[in-house]
């Protein structure tokens, strides 16, 4: 069983456990599953790429 339901947390350093926080978003039907992704974007100058030419950073969707 998977809930899909927003999760709400409270911390633990918080003096007063009234205000609750919450963690991550709604499920997103138009996403078909994958509502959670990170792009980098490119580097500029000596940050984007090694000394062969090769990018160091690269997409990976998993």
């Amino acid at each position: 069983v998977i809930d899909v339901g927003s999760e709400w947390r409270t911390f633990s350093n918080e003096k007063s456990g009234v205000d609750p926080s919450r963690v991550g978003g709604p499920e997103n039907p138009l996403f078909s599953g994958s509502d959670l992704s990170t792009i980098i974007g490119p580097g500029t100058g000596a940050a984007s790429f090694y000394a062969d030419g090769a990018a160091k950073y690269q997409n990976r969707r998993t």
